[in-house]
């Protein structure tokens, strides 16, 4: 069955939290960002399953899928997952040390293949940081 990986995210747009006039976000304050990863049957434009994470993944978190069934995702706390695309199930993460904000790529060296990802730049502490807690919380 073909599918399409898409990220997307969830935002409480009928608030609007107001400080002095200005509008500064688009959800109550302690409300978190979240998202998730739909796999889109393209033949009926329905979703095959989906994924609920902590992030929005609407704003350039890409999605890698493979010959092998295999998807890579990143996402700003620095953590790469690898899942089965057949149903979203995680099989093996990676701490990058920062913020995952471009879309993996995979590329082969003398019939080896890897799987690379830019990570940095979001000034968020990882989670393994000393003392740091979940970016944006």
């Amino acid at each position: 069955m073909r599918r399409i990986y898409v990220g997307y995210g969830l935002i409480n747009s009928g608030f609007s939290n107001s400080r002095d006039g200005r509008v500064n976000t688009s959800r109550p304050l302690g409300e978190y960002f979240a998202g998730g990863i739909a796999a889109v049957d393209p033949r009926t434009n329905t979703p095959v399953w989906t994924l609920d994470r902590e992030w929005s993944l609407a704003h350039g978190n890409g999605i890698l899928t493979t010959a092998g069934r295999v998807m890579f995702q990143g996402g700003p706390d620095g953590v790469l997952h690898a899942m089965d695309d057949t149903d979203g199930s995680v099989l093996w993460s990676f701490q990058c040390g920062a913020g995952v904000h471009t879309s993996p790529i995979s590329y082969e060296i003398d019939g080896e293949q890897y799987v690379a990802v830019l990570a940095g730049g979001t000034g968020c502490r990882t989670r393994t940081s000393p003392g740091a807690t979940t970016c944006g919380r």
